[in-house]
């Protein structure tokens, strides 16, 4: 397997589905964190909306799957400055800009 890296790219769309036919698993969210910040007004109402949707327990715990198939599509992304500035057509054809990073 190979992976490229230091390669650019921009995310052009994402999918996921949330199936009934995996398990699910209690998770309990950590409202100390400052991740999860329950003092900001905009927080605490979507933390109430999962409760009053059934998503979430009193105890901050929420279900979510074991398994969730995930696809997402990029497309690399260079930016100008970089590829004026270090392509060229004939170390692109001899694959040194794989090793150089950047180029695909």
């Amino acid at each position: 397997m190979y992976v490229y890296t230091d390669i650019p790219v921009i995310l052009k769309s994402y999918n996921f589905s949330l199936t009934n036919d995996v398990d699910y698993i209690q998770v309990p969210v950590d409202s100390s964190t400052t991740t999860f910040n329950l003092s900001d007004a905009d927080t605490r109402t979507f933390f109430d909306q999962l409760r009053s949707n059934g998503y979430m327990n009193q105890q901050n715990e929420v279900w979510v799957p074991h398994k969730v198939p995930v696809t997402i599509q990029l497309e690399e992304q260079p930016t100008s400055d970089y590829v004026t500035k270090n392509f060229n057509l004939n170390s692109f054809k001899r694959g040194d800009l794989l090793r150089k990073g950047g180029f695909i």
